[in-house]
């Protein structure tokens, strides 16, 4: 699939690893680079060649005929060095497995709320109050990035309580991962003309490059040029999901580094 991670696996014994990133090895003909040598010496000679290679300036050309008319040879200084063989390819591996299980998780949950039409089960909800009920659970992760959540007044709706709550974890878990270090998080009500309003507000957060209307859909993220797996992109699809679901209606905005949930 388009974009899926590729996974390499080389069954010579030839020594290699990676120069910030780019797949390096060196060879002998026959490839008997390591005639000769034991597991350990092999292991030796492998950390001591990828060890010389950090700040040095290294030409690296592509051999063979196939890679020679896909690749031209590139000079630059590797900064990070690694071998093949470290523990953080099976890290990467199992957060990759995690991600994509995460994904398939939302996109069931999603289906689920979509198909569940009227069958809710809906009782007077203080969704403040549970939000702050939610306090303990988010401990951690508030703690870690030193960000602080205040809770203020009451918003009374008529709704499931478990679908809320779940949309209430993604709002949190949203804004926890957005706002940067230090800030903070901020739910409270606001009397509007003839209705009140839960406001959602986090921050101070960067820069959004995507229409804030457009976040509300599918694998849609605030800055599409991240690279890092930072959530499905499902959250808030999710989150509209529930409140259309409940009779309720969200709208997202940001401004001035605030990001902002209204729900009313």
């Amino acid at each position: 699939a388009p974009g899926a991670p590729i996974y390499d696996v080389d069954l010579r014994q030839e020594s290699h690893g990676f120069a910030d990133g780019l797949p390096v090895s060196w060879h002998k003909d026959g490839n008997l680079a390591n005639e000769g040598k034991t597991p350990e010496e092999v292991a030796l000679d492998e950390e001591e060649r990828l060890a010389g290679l950090a700040g040095e300036t290294t030409t690296f050309g592509p051999k063979g005929k196939t890679d020679k008319g896909r690749f031209e040879a590139v000079t630059f200084t590797p900064e990070n060095v690694q071998t093949e063989k470290r523990e953080h390819y099976a890290d990467a591996i199992y957060e990759n497995a995690e991600y994509m299980n995460g994904i398939i998780m939302d996109v069931l949950d999603l289906s689920k709320m979509e198909d569940s039409g009227g069958k809710l089960h809906r009782e007077n909800i203080n969704l403040i109050g549970l939000c702050e009920e939610l306090k303990s659970q988010f401990a951690p992760l508030l703690e870690e990035k030193k960000l602080s959540l205040e809770t203020e007044g009451k918003f009374n709706r008529r709704v499931d309580k478990t679908m809320m709550k779940r949309a209430m974890e993604n709002l949190l878990t949203n804004a926890i991962k957005y706002t940067k270090e230090g800030g903070m998080i901020r739910i409270y009500s606001k009397h509007v003309p003839f209705s009140e309003k839960l406001i959602f507000e986090n921050g101070p957060v960067s820069k959004i490059q995507t229409k804030t209307n457009k976040l509300w859909e599918p694998f849609v993220k605030g800055d599409e040029s991240r690279s890092e797996k930072n959530g499905t992109g499902l959250g808030l699809s999710i989150v509209n999901s529930v409140l259309s679901l409940n009779r309720l209606k969200g709208k997202l905005s940001c401004k001035d580094e605030i990001f902002r949930v209204e729900i009313k």
